[in-house]
């Protein structure tokens, strides 16, 4: 299997990764690939309503997306993620379900024809970009009046310290959620953006909620708006770094870990966003802020962004929760620490690098 490239056997899987990731994954991953990329289903990888599609390019490289976990450019990322699986494992489970373990063999595999879809065009982006503008532009600012669910539903998650809260969340009133394309009714919702590495906007975040602040009766709560590019290395800059900057998956965990140390903290969204966000010049110690996952998605996340942020030369800590996991519980994060015990101790906080 050492033989093989990641090349030689993508090449193979095309027009295959229906078939692969079928087997591989379940039912759950077969129903999303008949939904198509229209269409949302439960994600494979922490269940859901309806969180997951697949892309419109999926029989080219089995890439796919969920609002919680994060994009995946191919099958090969997505399986990673789901099974903790290194790149080489992954590789050579695909090439197993290919029936190939060596270059011979792959020869000797026909290679299928498809289609490549149309690429987002630019015009589609630029349209994306100007909703995007006037949903931020339209939302109210923490100290409006009109932002007062947004401190109701932190309230309600725990966050009750709110003497500060991040300018960069705002709140949308009477937002549309849809559903497949269906309109289902209006919510208020905390608004988000995302930012690439050089500062541009690339999608924006939103949390559904009702007017008491709970999250709304909807079957997907959490969803992003994406301009239609690249996600990789953004993030949600609530608090401006210092030398030390905390990083973290969720908005609510971000602001936990801002209440029980003052830390600026940004929020990546997701695990898969988490590995790979891009910390700005000047900063010289990362805090990682992670999850605590059944699965260890989490975990793995916070190892693969050390390890890549030390190899730049940065001082790296990885802190995960010493609450255990509870019963029937996939995770543990640290806004559950902070609702647990207030304020934070040095037996709260397990440090592992």
């Amino acid at each position: 299997m050492k033989h093989l490239t990641f090349k030689e056997v993508k090449v193979i899987a095309q027009g295959r990764w229906d078939q692969i990731l079928g087997t591989l994954v379940g039912s759950i991953m077969i129903d999303a690939i008949e939904r198509g990329s229209q269409r949302h289903s439960p994600c494979p990888i922490h269940g859901g309503s309806k969180p997951f599609r697949v892309f419109e390019d999926f029989d080219v490289n089995g890439g796919c997306i969920c609002s919680q976990c994060g994009a995946f450019s191919d099958g090969f990322a997505f399986l990673q993620e789901l099974y903790g699986w290194s790149s080489v494992e992954a590789l050579n489970q695909v090439a197993a379900q290919l029936g190939v373990t060596s270059k011979e063999e792959i020869k000797a595999i026909p290679k299928l024809r498809v289609i490549n879809p149309k690429k987002i065009k630019p015009e589609e982006i630029e349209t994306r970009r100007l909703k995007i503008q006037a949903l931020w532009h339209d939302a109210v600012s923490p100290e409006e009046s009109g932002a007062a669910p947004m401190f109701r539903y932190f309230n309600n998650r725990g966050l009750t310290d709110l003497n500060y809260v991040s300018p960069m969340l705002k709140m949308a009133m009477a937002h549309g959620y849809y559903e497949d394309g269906k309109f289902i009714a209006n919510y208020s919702a905390i608004v988000a953006p995302l930012l690439n590495p050089e500062g541009l906007c690339v999608a924006i975040h939103r949390t559904y909620i009702t007017y008491e602040g709970f999250k709304a009766p909807v079957e997907s709560p959490k969803k992003l708006f994406t301009k239609g590019v690249d996600l990789q290395g953004s993030a949600i800059r609530l608090f401006n770094p210092s030398e030390t900057l905390g990083v973290c998956e969720g908005i609510e965990t971000a602001m936990a870990v801002y209440h029980l140390t003052k830390m600026p903290v940004w929020a990546c969204v997701s695990a898969a966003l988490l590995k790979n966000v891009q910390i700005p010049s000047g900063v010289k110690k990362v805090v990682i802020w992670a999850d605590k996952d059944r699965s260890g998605t989490g975990q793995d996340a916070a190892a693969h962004l050390a390890k890549r942020l030390k190899q730049q030369g940065l001082e790296v800590q990885i802190r995960l929760p010493a609450t255990p996991i509870e019963e029937g519980q996939k995770s543990v994060d640290w806004l559950d620490v902070l609702n647990q015990v207030k304020p934070i101790s040095a037996t709260n906080i397990r440090r592992t690098a």
